[in-house]
């Protein structure tokens, strides 16, 4: 089986570009959880908010980054849950090759999805990206092969229900705080386009053979 991938020239953890980026948004003594995606379909974007809306209820350190086309809508997520904009929030809208800074800029990154048999089968490429950037992964059970992927290769915290949510946080805030550069190695292995060559390759041989 292969994995969607990144592109590793792309994502790929960097200590000084993460000190830079944290001082440029004045988030150096702050944790941070980012989210990157869609706020449609899948993704359950609310419960997002519900979780960094959890974790602050315990830890007023962390800040929330969402990195999305569809800002107007993730403002309006925001405020129905009484939070700042700005201040708990950063709401960003940049291009495919601004989102590595922002990554290796924050500590934690989140990846939830509703239970539904598209989930089942998916492989997200925007894991791929968070992890190829050394951080750890709060993720949904159940989304493709994501549990297995994220229990024997430590790249993060399952989370079995929203329950679950604050401790998972702070499990994955632990795991940020060392292996940055192995973890990013570890999922470059797993994840990156140049590691699957041989096997697209392959893959496109057999396609012709049987069309010819």
């Amino acid at each position: 089986m292969i994995p969607c991938l990144a592109d590793e020239r792309l994502f790929y953890f960097d200590g000084q570009e993460r000190k830079r980026q944290r001082a440029l948004l004045g988030l150096e003594r702050s944790n941070v959880l980012v989210y990157c995606g869609s706020m449609a379909a899948w993704q359950v974007p609310g419960r997002v908010f519900d979780l960094y809306k959890s974790l602050i209820q315990d830890d007023n350190s962390w800040k929330l980054v969402v990195l999305t086309p569809q800002t107007d809508i993730a403002s309006q997520l925001a405020m129905r849950r009484r939070l700042q904009v700005g201040a708990d929030v950063l709401i960003r809208s940049v291009q495919h090759d601004e989102i590595r800074s922002y990554l290796v800029a924050a500590d934690v990154a989140v990846l939830m999805r509703e239970s539904h048999p598209l989930n089942q089968v998916a492989s997200p490429t925007k894991f791929a990206e968070y992890t190829m950037c050394g951080l750890p992964v709060i993720t949904s059970c159940g989304i493709g092969d994501l549990d297995q992927l994220v229990s024997e290769h430590d790249l993060g915290v399952l989370l079995g229900s929203f329950d679950e949510a604050p401790a998972a946080a702070r499990k994955a805030g632990q795991l940020s705080q060392s292996g940055r550069d192995s973890r990013a190695a570890r999922a470059r292995m797993l994840f990156s386009l140049e590691s699957f060559i041989d096997n697209w390759s392959e893959v496109y041989r057999n396609v012709y053979r049987s069309a010819s």
